[in-house]
């Protein structure tokens, strides 16, 4: 079974690069992050990657505007859509699998 690709992209390098580490350090799990820290370069290789999903920061995107996007937000909110910054890596990688 191929494992789904998910783009990871934020201005705050620091932030992105130690959540990717993270879950590439988690076995079995049903994806594989590609991070981005220009919006601009996630863009172009949008389409020639077909990505399964995005993880993309609020600094770049303020809604979700396709199914498969999240936003990480500042801000802890209801949407489903929205995935706050300051949860666990656990909890992040939870509402990213469902």
């Amino acid at each position: 079974m191929r494992k789904k690709r998910i783009a990871f992209c934020d201005a705050q390098e620091s932030y992105i690069l130690r959540l990717e580490e993270y879950i590439r350090q988690i076995p079995h799990l049903p994806f594989v992050p590609d991070v981005y820290t220009d919006y601009k370069k996630f863009l172009e290789c949008k389409n020639e990657l077909g990505y399964d999903g995005a993880v993309i920061a609020e600094c770049f995107m303020k809604e979700a505007d396709s199914p498969g996007i999240l936003i990480l937000s500042e801000e802890p909110g209801l949407e489903e859509w929205r995935l706050y910054r300051y949860r666990s890596a656990d909890e992040c990688i939870k509402v990213i699998r469902s």
